[in-house]
Order: C-alpha cells, then structure tokens, then sequence
C-alpha cells in the first residue's frame, strides 16, 4: 500500500487524509491507495471504523468491525484492500509534558506471507496517533 495518509479534522473530530507516515508497497499491485478515515463508533460489543480511501485518485468508501478501534480498522484494510496484517506488539507513550503533549503510537505487525513490519504515529490525540502507527504499518505491507 503506498501513500495511505491520515490526519485530524478537529472541527467534526474525525479523522482524514493528511501527509503520510509509513513505508512503501501497494495491495495487489494496483497503483497508490490513500485512506481517508473518518471514524469508529460503537455497535452492540464491537466497534465499527468507516473510512473513505483514495485510490488511483478514485475515493471509495471502506469500513470494518472488530473488538476496538485498531482490529476494525485492520478489518476495513482487509476487507478493502486484502491487506492481512495481525498486530504483534502495540505501545504508546507521551512526547512532551503539559498541553504541548502528544502521544507516540508503535505497532509491530506480522503480514500475511509472515514478514514483520512497524508503523509509528504521532498525533496529540491517542486513538489518532494509533490509527497512524497502523496505517504506517500498511504503508510498508
């Protein structure tokens, strides 16, 4: 997947396109793939992410459902683009102190041939910062 950006909109608090944070690589070969996400909500137990993708200069809408925030948007990345990608180890931590903090998200991930990939998001939201890290990871899948 190349070129899967992400940023934030404060004035709806969703989350959108921006500058890119991953690696190179592109899901069945077929040109650059720049998502879009807009945001996660609750349904019953699981959590719904629902996303607009960019790809070939085409937007397209993409969601997935999983147990929280970051298993739906894997849902969304596979169910859109046969992106397979588990998380292997997730961390955060502050950057800063006071209201210039923000927050560092690191994903390791396992794609589905087995190879190992990172992502790494930084944002002063932590939910932002995570879909970020995640989104950096597909970068390089």
């Amino acid at each position: 997947m190349r070129s899967v950006g992400e940023g934030t909109d404060r004035r709806s608090d969703r989350t959108t396109g921006g500058a890119g944070s991953g690696g190179t690589g592109d899901p069945g070969g077929s040109g650059a793939v720049e998502a879009l996400p807009e945001q996660g909500r609750e349904v019953g137990r699981d959590r719904v992410f629902t996303g607009r993708v960019r790809h070939n200069g085409e937007e397209t809408s993409v969601s997935g459902r999983g147990n929280g925030l970051l298993s739906s948007v894997l849902a969304a990345l596979r169910d859109g683009f046969g992106v397979e990608l588990d998380i292997v180890d997730y961390s955060e931590h502050a950057i800063g102190h006071g209201s210039d903090v923000q927050a560092a998200a690191y994903v390791e991930a396992r794609t589905g041939d087995g190879r190992i990939i990172f992502g790494v998001g930084i944002d002063t939201d932590v939910a932002t910062a995570s879909v970020r890290a995640l989104l950096g990871a597909a970068n390089a899948a």
